[in-house]
């Protein structure tokens, strides 16, 4: 999916969109979607599309579009757009778009016109453990840990599967509450990232450190690279700052063909 963002230079050096929001978020049911970069193949060219447009610096007074790609989580799900300015904490431009019912093309509405992010029932989150931080509260469960593919040097893999809530005031990912730390016979585990798909199932990359409206319940899944699969593993997810807050667990891995 294709965003594009028309912007004009009102200061007085040249400058480039990337440098002046570089907070740019796209939400689907409140779970924020990761960027991505798109490439034609056969040298053509992608309609509506231009790479790195982002970086590209004008003058005081020249008007430009930037055009950012993401990868979509659910082709009929309506998006949330949110575009910071780079200096600022609090929303610059808000936006909202309507999933097509036919064709490809988006419809841009106001934002309350979709339908608001699905909160976390209190039954789910009496289950969870508080992580209280600086930078955002969390309250978090550690569900499952399962065996994943071996990585392309032939080491075995976990993955660790977190369910949490954002509990701040804003849109923040779970990276910024909580530090997630694994380890096997007291030593610590290298995280590991899968680049080949097709993914193992129910995984999702960088969704430790994805943006997440506040109240939503949302998933988080990490990769390890580990000795035996077969032994068990600690998981602790403590405060990145500001608290004692933790909650640890010890699991087998689940073996999973």
């Amino acid at each position: 999916m294709i965003i594009t963002y028309h912007w004009k230079n009102t200061g007085d050096a040249n400058t480039t969109f990337g440098e002046l929001a570089m907070d740019l978020q796209v939400y689907q049911s409140g779970i924020g979607l990761n960027k991505t970069y798109l490439h034609s193949r056969g040298g053509s060219s992608i309609e509506g599309y231009k790479t790195q447009s982002d970086d590209i610096k004008i003058a005081k007074g020249e008007e430009s579009d930037a055009t950012i790609a993401y990868q979509l989580d659910d082709a009929t799900g309506d998006l949330y757009v949110v575009a910071n300015q780079a200096t600022r904490y609090h929303e610059g431009i808000v936006s909202a778009f309507k999933a097509p019912t036919s064709g490809t093309q988006y419809e841009q509405v106001q934002p309350d016109d979709i339908a608001p992010a699905p909160k976390a029932a209190e039954a789910e989150k009496r289950k969870m453990k508080r992580i209280s931080s600086y930078s955002g509260d969390a309250l978090v469960s550690i569900d499952d840990v399962t065996t994943g593919p071996d990585d392309y040097q032939g080491r075995h893999t976990i993955i660790v599967t977190i369910t949490w809530v954002n509990q701040s005031e804003a849109n923040e990912p779970l990276s910024n509450a909580a530090k997630l730390t694994v380890t096997q016979d007291g030593s610590q585990l290298e995280m590991n990232y899968y680049t080949e798909p097709p993914l193992p199932q129910g995984y999702e990359n960088m969704s430790f450190s994805r943006s997440v409206q506040p109240g939503v319940l949302a998933k988080a899944t990490v990769s390890y690279v580990v000795e035996d699969p077969g032994q068990p593993v600690k998981v602790r997810l403590s405060s990145t700052y500001g608290s004692n807050d933790m909650a640890t667990k010890k699991m087998t891995p689940r073996k999973v063909e």
